[in-house]
């Protein structure tokens, strides 16, 4: 990606490599916008940091675009990858606090992970150092963040351990060691409103002088005030973590409150789809057991139309019609009822009409084993013979026997 910029008459040209930079660009919308934040934020940076000088003439020179982006271009890199996370830490930070400017700088050496720039107060830059250690947090650390206060000339520190104690230190504690003064918070978790408190906690240290009483000769009265307040901010600390514990409780009860609703809901659709499958099989009985009295009749007009009404498929109209020829050939009667969409022929049986097949079903009038062709002929209920209908001779010298046995 190119980008030109002009000022005074001075155009400079450049190339930007960084894949993730490129990407990123693409899908913001306000494109000049996210330019502009970078370089302000490279800017920022920049102002607040010591550069490394190495035996190269050309160290003076450095490339503030090139040092504010590199925290994108993470590359696998698992240190690196813990930065996205403060970025977004930056963010709801900086919404929080307009006052403080939130400067990530966990890329560059001898820096810590971030640098919070406070205006209007004496406590100007603090220095931020997170730690993400399953098991307690080693003294070497709270050295290594002092080193990097000397090298940055920063008097104020917080380091922040997301899981685990930190050597030494209570859940929150502060400390000066080499006249700066660290605040300690330990356990918790990606919480910005501890990060919050920690500042307050610093703030009110300064303000009650404690750097330049811990050079005299300790007073009585001050030092118990101290107690006071590391142990009203204590309070705060175990108040704001059973705070945390509790939302995390209500999310995962809403969870599960959830989960139980979808499956009474569940269970419920299950319970209805039987139900219907029971009625559905009932309307089934009674369709198939279903006999019209002997004194209804329909002319063979009648009948013929009502074929033609029930029957989609030519061919099975036919079928049907042949039937009814046979019937009426055998001087027979037949009457067409709505409740099974059938045509009853007396006690012989009747003809079953849907939009698929059609299906010859004779009454077993037998009390005896009932013998029948199981190559056209089937047994439903235990009672009724069904032969589905067909061009088959053989099927139709069947039903010419069982109409005049």
């Amino acid at each position: 990606m190119d980008l030109t910029l002009q000022y005074n008459g001075e155009t400079i040209h450049m190339t930007i490599q960084n894949q993730g930079i490129i990407d990123e660009y693409n899908r913001n919308e306000t494109k000049a916008e996210f330019i502009n934040q970078l370089l302000d934020v490279g800017y920022e940076v920049n102002k607040y940091i010591t550069p490394m000088v190495s035996s190269c003439g050309c160290s003076h020179k450095i490339d503030k675009l090139a040092v504010l982006l590199e925290p994108f271009n993470t590359g696998g890199n698992s240190a690196k990858n813990g930065q996205i996370g403060e970025i977004f830490a930056s963010s709801l930070f900086t919404k929080r606090n307009p006052d403080i400017t939130y400067l990530d700088t966990a890329a560059i050496d001898k820096s810590g992970d971030a640098i919070l720039v406070i205006n209007n107060h004496l406590v100007d830059r603090i220095m931020i150092d997170y730690k993400n250690y399953d098991s307690c947090v080693p003294s070497e650390e709270t050295k290594k963040l002092v080193r990097d206060l000397h090298t940055q000339n920063i008097n104020y520190g917080i380091l922040v351990s997301y899981k685990s104690r930190i050597s030494k230190r209570k859940n929150i504690d502060y400390d000066i060691i080499d006249g700066k003064l660290i605040v300690f918070v330990a356990g918790t978790s990606m919480d910005i409103l501890t990060l919050e408190m920690a500042v307050q906690y610093l703030q009110r240290l300064q303000e009650c002088n404690i750097v330049s009483i811990s050079d005299k000769v300790y007073e009585v009265v001050v030092r118990r005030s101290m107690e006071e307040v590391s142990i009203i901010y204590e309070k705060i600390f175990k108040i704001s973590y059973q705070h945390s514990q509790n939302i995390n409780m209500a999310k995962e009860n809403q969870d599960k409150i959830n989960k139980m609703f979808y499956s009474m809901i569940m269970n419920a659709e299950k319970t209805l789809t039987e139900l219907n499958i029971l009625q559905e099989s009932i309307n089934d009985i009674i369709k198939t057991t279903h006999v019209e009295s002997l004194s209804n009749v329909h002319s063979y007009i009648d009948l013929n139309e009502y074929i033609d009404i029930r029957v989609d498929k030519e061919k099975d109209k036919l079928l049907a019609k042949r039937l009814l020829n046979m019937v009426k050939e055998l001087n027979m009667t037949g009457f067409y009822s709505e409740t099974d969409n059938c045509i009853h022929f007396g006690t012989i049986g009747k003809l079953s009409l849907s939009k698929s097949k059609v299906v010859m079903i004779f009454k077993n009038k037998s009390d005896e084993e009932c013998t029948f062709n199981p190559k056209y002929e089937s047994i439903k209920n235990d009672i009724n013979i069904h032969i589905v209908l067909s061009d088959d001779s053989e099927k139709w010298n069947i039903i010419n026997r069982r109409f005049t046995q």
